[in-house]
């Protein structure tokens, strides 16, 4: 049974986003009490077109300029009361009933963070990733970013006892805010399913190689893992950056299965991949492209049909698949021959 208690969101919008009617719809699938905070500091029309059209009841709604995200994220929780918050961003999708499982694991586990997966979504909304580093948290925490924070639930309390979000921070405070969480002895669970779609292109925070964000990384670092740990952690941030650009760009990349570089991944026969449809029409069909030998592919919850040529599988959807939701995509690839998923494409 269902213990899950209210959720406080702050959701500060600095543009618009195509997503951001989506991100606004997933709200409304979460099977618990939200109390939504709208920081609007965009200026456009159509963010306030989307926010209006959604008919969410806003806890707090203020529309204007602010200090950076930082600040409007803390604007947003101290305007409401709910015992876990947590943020989204205008392309930060939540999977159906994530907050419900999420805010359960804090009650049941006893925990401050309850953290899971996510996957990234490319600028039509197919999935072309997982979330790489997210692990269990310990000590390389203080080296790496263990958590997707779309895909976190935190414990209003755990944050207040260190003071909040670090507001001079631009590019790391969610990595700041565990940092200090867990040097204060917060517990964290993780999860094992997956919680969000996270958008991940040009124009994002996590695409930009810029002298800002790497001295923020650089100094979070040294913090408590030292310089040489600092520049290590810089240097692997400029790698990955321009691997998710090229995974964006270029779509002969793999992204999945035991033949991708990812050591999380390496050695699975089996993936279980949720399929967001960011879009806001029904989805009708489902497009699986591959390289390499061809996988077993079946989703749930129901068996559908499929066609297959060798690189690519559409499947219809008979009862389709409505904006915000998504269908499971189970993919069984032999360990003996290559194979390497490059993307999920909903089709409407």
């Amino acid at each position: 049974m269902s213990i899950s208690a209210s959720v406080a969101i702050s959701m500060p919008i600095g543009g618009w986003h195509p997503f951001l009617p989506t991100v606004l719809k997933s709200l409304t699938l979460q099977g618990v009490p939200i109390e939504l905070a709208i920081l609007d500091a965009s200026n456009d029309p159509r963010v306030a077109e989307a926010v209006a059209a959604a008919g969410l009841p806003l806890a707090y709604h203020r529309v204007g300029p602010d200090g950076g995200q930082t600040e409007a994220i803390g604007e947003g929780w101290s305007n409401t009361r709910s015992p876990f918050v947590t943020w989204l961003n205008a392309d930060d999708i939540l999977m159906p009933g994530a907050l419900r499982v999420l805010s359960d694991a804090l009650e049941q586990q006893k925990a401050d963070v309850a953290f899971g997966e996510s996957t990234i979504l490319d600028t039509h909304g197919a999935t072309i990733g997982l979330h790489g580093q997210v692990t269990d948290v310990d000590d390389l925490l203080y080296r790496s970013n263990c958590i997707s924070q779309p895909s976190s639930l935190v414990r209003r309390a755990a944050v207040d006892a260190i003071g909040g979000l670090d507001t001079s921070l631009h590019y790391t405070m969610d990595w700041d805010l565990w940092q200090r969480l867990y040097a204060n002895n917060a517990r964290f669970h993780r999860l094992d399913g997956v919680y969000s779609a996270v958008f991940w292109g040009d124009g994002t925070k996590t695409s930009k190689v810029i002298p800002q964000r790497l001295a923020e990384l650089f100094r979070l670092t040294a913090r408590f893992a030292g310089n040489f740990a600092a520049a290590k952690t810089v240097l692997s941030a400029v790698l990955q950056t321009k691997s998710l650009t090229r995974r964006v760009r270029n779509t002969d990349c793999g992204l999945f299965f035991a033949a991708d570089r990812n050591p999380r991944e390496a050695g699975k026969q089996t993936m279980f991949v949720p399929v967001m449809n960011a879009a806001l029409t029904p989805a009708t069909s489902l497009i699986v492209d591959w390289d390499g030998s061809r996988p077993n592919i079946g989703a749930m919850p129901r068996k559908i049909d499929y066609c297959l040529d060798e690189k690519r599988a559409v499947i219809d959807l008979a009862d389709g698949i409505a904006p915000g939701q998504a269908i499971s995509l189970a993919l069984h690839a032999s360990m003996d021959e290559r194979t390497r998923l490059i993307r999920l494409s909903l089709r409407v």
